[in-house]
């Protein structure tokens, strides 16, 4: 699982993918900004507006392990 502060077209998930799909077929799970316009305020707010909570990194952990 990948989790970025920043937008996650063409981010680190990438880079993970490629190297994944190559060395070791695994599923790949992404946390990062969605295609939508950003917003100003106070990082707790802002991360559980972009979903980025520690909750929701671990849920987002439990859903890719499950895929596997």
């Amino acid at each position: 699982v990948t989790a970025e502060n920043h937008r996650i077209e063409s981010g680190l998930v990438s880079a993970v993918a490629n190297v994944t799909s190559e060395k070791c077929p695994v599923p790949v799970g992404k946390i990062g900004i969605e295609n939508r316009y950003g917003e100003v305020g106070v990082l707790p707010y802002l991360m559980k507006q972009f979903k980025m909570t520690k909750e929701d990194i671990v849920q987002k952990a439990k859903e890719t392990i499950a895929c596997k």
